[in-house]
C-alpha cells in the first residue's frame, strides 16, 4: 500500500471486512484443533515447511510433526524414503 500523503487510496470498508472475516475463519479453524494437509505447491512456494509445523494426514485421523526445517517432502511418501516428519495423534 502507498501512504495517503503519496497519493495512495485507503482500503474500502468492504475490503477490510472481507479481510477480517477471512482471518477470523482461519482462527476459528485453528482454535477447533484443525490443521491443513501437506500441499506440495505451498511447500515449494515457502521453500519447505518450517521445523515444528503440524500437518493433517490424508485420512484426517492424525497429524504429522515436521522435524526438519525447509521440508518439502510429503509425509506419506510412497517410496519409503525418510520424510523428516513423525506421526502424532
Amino acid at each position: 500500500m502507498q501512504p495517503l500523503s503519496a497519493g495512495g487510496i485507503p482500503p474500502s470498508g468492504k475490503d477490510m471486512n472481507g479481510i477480517l472475516y477471512a482471518l477470523s475463519l482461519k482462527e476459528q479453524w485453528a482454535d477447533a484443533g484443525m490443521s491443513y494437509p501437506f500441499n506440495s505447491d505451498f511447500a515449494t512456494a515457502i521453500s519447505g515447511y518450517p521445523k515444528g509445523s503440524v500437518l493433517l494426514n490424508s485420512q484426517q485421523s492424525g497429524k504429522w510433526l515436521n522435524l526438519t526445517d525447509g521440508n518439502s517432502t510429503s509425509p506419506e511418501s510412497l517410496t519409503g524414503a525418510s520424510t523428516g516428519l513423525g506421526a502424532i495423534r
